[in-house]
């Protein structure tokens, strides 16, 4: 029996010595796909857009083992984005996409969340710390019907922790 060989994410980038536009090509190709999905965002939801960007971002750039290269890359994405598709791109944006796909990885359950609220709902629970709280508070404005002033006033309340205590 044969033994398999192990892989890791630094497998598949090229080395240092290879040749300098191989990095290039690698953020050209990422551009593309981004564009990909900006080009898509009239089929698609607001808050599913920024959830597919940000999840690109974070697949891609966060196998880049030199963390100055991610950061060049991140900005230089940033800079075509914004100039391609307006100033509505700023890096914090892009942080925020990537952060949505951080705290929401699964896109059917965060699609499903979508149909209930709203960007502005969700710029709020990708601040809560807890995944429990994150659920509660996602459940909950999907039940009551919550406003995104009404869902921050629940989070700065801690209605979660005091429903089921410091420790939930």
């Amino acid at each position: 029996m044969e033994e398999q060989e192990d892989f890791n994410a630094d497998d598949f980038i090229p080395a240092d010595e290879n040749n300098e536009n191989e990095d290039v090509d690698i953020y050209e190709l990422l551009f593309q796909e981004l564009s990909s999905i900006m080009m898509d965002r009239d089929s698609s939801s607001v808050e599913v857009t920024a959830w597919m960007i940000g999840d690109k971002l974070r697949r891609v750039l966060g196998v880049i083992s030199d963390n100055e290269k991610g950061k060049q890359a991140f900005a230089l994405l940033q800079q075509q984005i914004e100039s391609k598709y307006g100033v509505e791109f700023t890096q914090e944006k892009l942080h925020e996409c990537i952060k949505i796909a951080d705290e929401f990885p699964d896109l059917f359950l965060f699609s499903e969340l979508t149909d209930h609220v709203d960007i502005h709902h969700i710029r709020h629970l990708i601040n809560v710390d807890s995944d429990l709280a994150r659920t509660y508070y996602s459940e909950m404005c999907k039940l009551e019907k919550w406003s995104a002033d009404q869902l921050k006033e629940k989070i700065d309340a801690k209605a979660f922790e005091a429903e089921y205590g410091e420790d939930a």
